[in-house]
């Protein structure tokens, strides 16, 4: 069976916040169609890595590769357009907004006729959702807003959908659906997720990949299954 090709790549990465460095020298790359897993202790640069991904955070130095260009200079609006989308952690909607308009927003660099036709199909994917599409977005549960925060990533139809720690605040119960969800997205829509978790033995279950991060580095990369099956290793990674 042929390889699936690298979607998103970097080489050497180097970045931080105003003068302080977080990334030295991250190697790390999403392959199309599969679901790579961040993992490591807090602190360790997980989402610093698809912060500088969208370019939310400058590239000091190293390269950043999406589809075979160099993604140098472009602004994460501009990544958008190139089919990258991004997840960040905590602030999941935009609360006094109802759904609907919430999805829409996940379109806003398309035409209005194409913004309607892709608010529908995500819809067909999340059917908890139709019935609340009038609702205001910031009186849903925490894992109908992570549902709605995901279908909202998915109206731009992104190649690469990344996602910061979307268990973040989530039941246990609730966790199983917005990961089966994930796992389903990735499946049956054949976008690429780069998922940071902190719920590492949940996240190996539907990742195919796995880095780990520790201060700034990468500590360790492997197919996922190996990892999960590797209680000796996930402990030292974690120690």
């Amino acid at each position: 069976m042929t390889e699936a090709p690298d979607i998103l790549t970097l080489t050497t990465v180097d970045t931080g916040y105003g003068k302080k460095q977080v990334l030295f020298g991250v190697d790390l790359a999403a392959k199309a169609g599969k679901i790579t897993a961040i993992i490591g202790p807090n602190g360790a640069g997980k989402s610093t890595v698809l912060k500088v991904a969208h370019g939310l955070l400058p590239l000091w130095r190293g390269s950043i590769t999406f589809a075979g260009a160099d993604l140098n200079g472009a602004s994460p609006a501009q990544r958008v357009r190139r089919g990258i989308t991004f997840c960040p952690q905590g602030n999941r909607v935009f609360g006094e907004l109802n759904v609907r308009e919430n999805l829409e927003l996940g379109g806003t660099h398309l035409p209005k006729k194409e913004v309607a036709d892709r608010v529908a199909a995500v819809l067909e994917l999340f059917p908890q959702l139709p019935p609340r599409l009038k609702q205001t977005a910031g009186t849903l549960s925490g894992g109908e807003q992570q549902m709605v925060a995901i279908a909202r990533a998915l109206v731009s139809k992104p190649k690469l959908l990344m996602l910061d720690e979307p268990s973040l605040g989530l039941s246990p119960n609730v966790l199983k659906d917005v990961f089966d969800k994930i796992f389903e997205v990735n499946r049956t829509q054949g976008v690429t997720i780069l998922i940071v978790e902190q719920k590492v033995r949940k996240v190996l279950t539907i990742a195919d990949h796995v880095y780990s991060l520790k201060l700034g580095k990468v500590a360790f990369s492997c197919p996922a299954a190996a990892l999960a099956d590797n209680k000796a290793k996930l402990k030292e990674l974690f120690l």
